[in-house]
């Protein structure tokens, strides 16, 4: 329901935009059973933080929204702070760790300067990997509550931000209740 502040929402007078829901129900419409794929897309400010965040969020929806493949397009060079966006989804820890190979549900109560994708690994119920984007120029913090039958005693947090756009690894979150965390997360960041 968000209406973004441009042109397609404004002059065209369409509201939100809903871009991947259209398409999706054009397909079921015209085409059932055809699965959706988004190619050549480039936020750019691939050597900024707000490129990191940005593909952090894109990837986040298109693993939410059930994107079949998405097809990133290099156009200027430099992007360290976009692979750094993808290393938290697929090896945050340089070893391995990734985002689980189920999304599962996961919300926030401010749309507009927060994102949140959360995962599981099918027959695995010990791990979640959640990734928390804060899109704002300023810090927030995010109460994290996590429903799950296994109670978890611990959270590794790894980020990045302005001050690196690899992932480097933050403090180790403990509930606070039961399942109940808070993380601080710096402006412009991206936490996994």
């Amino acid at each position: 329901s968000y209406a973004e502040n441009s042109w397609i929402s404004i002059d065209a007078r369409v509201g939100a935009i809903r871009l991947v829901p259209r398409m999706r129900e054009r397909i079921a419409a015209h085409y059932p059973g055809t699965r959706l794929a988004i190619t050549e897309y480039n936020y750019g400010g691939g050597e900024h933080v707000s490129g990191g965040v940005a593909q952090a969020d894109a990837l986040g929806i298109f693993g939410r929204e059930d994107v079949f493949a998405a097809a990133l397009w290099d156009l200027q060079g430099g992007m360290r702070y976009v692979d750094g966006a993808f290393a938290l989804y697929c090896n945050y820890d340089g070893g391995g760790g990734r985002f689980g190979d189920t999304s599962i549900g996961a919300s926030t109560s401010n749309h507009e300067t927060t994102s949140v994708y959360a995962s599981v690994d099918q027959g695995r119920d010990d791990r979640m990997v959640i990734v928390a984007v804060n899109k704002s120029t300023g810090p927030t913090t995010a109460e994290i509550l996590v429903t799950h039958p296994v109670d978890f005693a611990r959270a590794q947090t790894w980020q990045i931000g302005a001050s690196s756009a690899s992932p480097l690894r933050g403090a180790d979150l403990s509930p606070s209740a039961r399942n109940a965390f808070r993380l601080e997360m710096p402006a412009s960041s991206v936490t996994t």
